[in-house]
């Protein structure tokens, strides 16, 4: 009974199963056939058509760049300067290119990216010939690059930089140019011929980009077949050299000579500049050391019964060594300084004037002056000449900004570095702006750096001039402390120069001529000397002369700087200005002592105003510490005996 009833229930299970497996098929079919695009359904039932679902789109990553092709992100970068080689021409082979590189100031206006920035700095360099063919096409590491190629070819070529971290590149920088060439022709700016300052001459040119030695010839010649390409006249002096200068080794005779340079490159000779013509001789000015080097001083300024800008009377020690000139410059010698600084490009003659070249400002007052009118100098077929019976007399209507820059230009012409850097003027964070600033106020053009290591000629400060005119005795005037009229030059004081009434000139005057006061006999009239203890002459009256400090009425009672104050005093109705001693032919007895202090703002031009040099003179080389000698052991002494004896 139990076995047929199992197998009642496999057989049911077995036809379940059968149907189930016919039915399944069929409804597959159906939609199937439904979703099919061209089948028509043949139910009387409406068909609902099915809705495509379109799957979530996926965001893609970008395609990587291809190895070659850089990104240019420009806010990622600062700016990349050319340096060099830039529009010149150049003798080198393989010429060298360097670039500086500034970090952007402003911040950027979206966060950098750190992934750039940890990648190191790159720059990538193009150089490209006449043809727009390129010829350099690398990326390094540094701000200068000579490239491992052949040399290049005699042609003109352009040339940029750009930064770049990785396959991210900044802005390229301005485009350059140069050229490669066989032949140049030596530039001698600081060497414009005529009578040189000193013998024997100080003789220097333009470095030659690619140079590799210079080849100088000297021909003792004159007319007019002495200069040009092809100079006659003996051959006196003649070297090959890798400097840019050369001071001859002695005097040379004091006529006509002829110079010409040529640079030798890796190609060889590259042709004689066009010679120029000179004669051997001396600007004339004379220095006498007033503070030996490693020696001190103490210097009394001022005096108790003065004006109140000399008290109160005070002792500044200092030690700096220098010399001062003997004689303020005078006509002769400011007309050749100033016809060099024309001659080199640095100056130029305005309407009359003395100007800079590159910054306007008035050297020298000839046409139209501040106060007065021009004693001496003159202008003539485009240079300064000096008006005759002048030549000695001192040089009037220079300003301070031309006479620093006089100052730079005798240094630079007799080899010596310039104290004022040709007049770097720029504002130092030593020197804060003053409170409430006015028009007249300083501005930042109108300081200038003073290198204090320099060798080359400056203006004296303020305790240096009045050290070399007083003494170290602090007398009250250069000769001692009792007046003398025949001694110095001043209003009424009767020499036979003078002429009381404008325009002053009338007899010669109003200025006499530098060292008249020697204590000789001058046609007549007995001058005492009025050299100072230093044996330097007209340091009281005649002209009034600059030096390099601000003026301030309360420097003796606020400082004890030997170079001045740091900013000068702002006077409401002048603006400020730079201190000036020595009083002048205009100063009234009653001022006429060495203690006497004035000012001009630096840019006036005045009758009554000039100028004397000075220099710093090397300090000594400290000694080198030596050993103590090792003494051989020696017997004690014998009883009664001392050592010593």
């Amino acid at each position: 009974m139990r076995s047929k009833t199992c197998l009642l229930v496999c057989g049911l299970l077995l036809v379940f199963f059968a149907i189930l497996s016919c039915r399944t098929p069929a409804v597959v079919d159906e939609i199937t056939e439904s979703e099919l695009p061209g089948v028509e359904d043949e139910s009387d039932e409406p068909q609902i058509a099915a809705v495509p679902v379109e799957p979530d789109p996926v965001e893609q990553p970008p395609e990587p760049p291809e190895p070659d092709e850089p990104i240019i992100v420009a806010e990622a970068f600062g700016e990349v300067r050319l340096s060099e080689p830039v529009d010149i021409e150049t003798l080198a082979l393989v010429p060298t290119f360097s670039w500086s590189y500034e970090e952007p100031s402003d911040e950027p206006d979206e966060e950098p990216d750190d992934a750039i920035h940890a990648l190191p700095l790159e720059f990538e360099i193009e150089v490209l010939n006449s043809d727009g063919d390129p010829v350099v096409a690398a990326v390094v590491d540094t701000v200068s690059y000579r490239p491992d190629a052949e040399p290049f070819a005699i042609d003109s070529y352009r040339w940029r930089v750009r930064p770049a971290r990785g396959t991210v590149r900044g802005a390229w920088s301005e485009v350059a140019s140069f050229a490669v060439v066989e032949t140049v022709s030596v530039e001698m700016p600081f060497f414009p011929g005529g009578t040189t300052f000193e013998n024997p001459p100080y003789i220097a040119w333009q470095a030659v980009p690619g140079a590799e030695s210079y080849a100088v010839e000297i021909r003792r010649g004159d007319g007019p077949e002495a200069s040009g390409q092809d100079p006659s006249g003996e051959i006196v002096f003649e070297t090959e050299q890798s400097e840019t200068a050369i001071r001859l080794p002695g005097p040379m005779a004091t006529v006509p000579h002829t110079v010409r340079v040529a640079a030798i490159g890796p190609r060889g000779h590259a042709g004689w500049n066009d010679a120029v013509a000179f004669v051997p001789g001396t600007l004339g000015l004379t220095f006498r050391r007033v503070l030996e080097p490693g020696r001190t001083a103490e210097v009394t300024m001022g005096v108790a019964d003065g004006r109140p800008d000399e008290r109160p009377v005070r002792t500044i020690e200092f030690s700096r060594p220098y010399e001062l000139a003997v004689y303020p410059v005078t006509n002769s010698q400011a007309a050749r300084l100033l016809n060099w600084m024309i001659g080199a490009g640095w100056a130029r003659l305005e309407a009359g004037d003395v100007r800079g070249a590159d910054d306007d400002r008035l050297y020298l007052g000839i046409a139209e002056l501040e106060y007065g009118e021009q004693f001496g100098l003159n202008t003539q077929g485009g240079t300064v000449t000096v008006r005759a019976g002048r030549d000695q007399h001192p040089a009037v209507g220079i300003t301070w900004w031309g006479a620093v820059r006089m100052a730079d230009a005798l240094s630079i012409a007799t080899g010596l570095s310039p104290a004022y850097g040709a007049v770097a003027a720029r504002r130092r964070e030593a020197n804060p702006a003053p409170s409430n600033p006015a028009p007249s106020d300083p501005k930042p053009e109108d300081f200038v750096d003073w290198d204090r290591g320099s060798d080359g000629f400056r203006l004296p400060t303020e305790v240096e001039w009045e050290y070399a005119a007083r003494g170290p005795d602090g007398y009250r005037y250069p000769w001692g402390n009792t007046f003398a009229a025949n001694r110095v030059n001043f209003y009424r004081s009767g020499d036979p120069f003078e002429a009381v009434e404008p325009p002053f000139t009338q007899r010669g005057g109003p200025t006499t001529p530098v060292g008249f006061f020697d204590g000789s006999n001058r046609a007549g009239y007995a001058t005492g000397s009025n050299a100072s203890p230093f044996r330097l002459f007209d340091m009281l009256g005649n002209v009034w002369e600059w030096t390099w400090d601000w003026y301030r009425s309360d420097t003796y009672g606020t400082t004890d700087s030997i170079d001045g104050p740091e900013l000068p005093e702002v006077i409401s109705f002048e603006g400020y200005g730079r201190v000036v001693r020595g009083t002048a032919w205009n100063t009234r007895l009653a001022d006429v002592r060495a203690s006497a202090r004035g000012r001009f703002p630096p840019g006036v031009a005045s009758y009554s105003l000039g100028v004397r040099f000075a220099r710093s003179l090397p300090q000594p080389m400290p000694a080198e510490p030596t050993a103590a000698p090792t003494a051989a052991p020696t017997a004690a002494p014998a009883a009664g005996e001392r050592e010593g004896e």
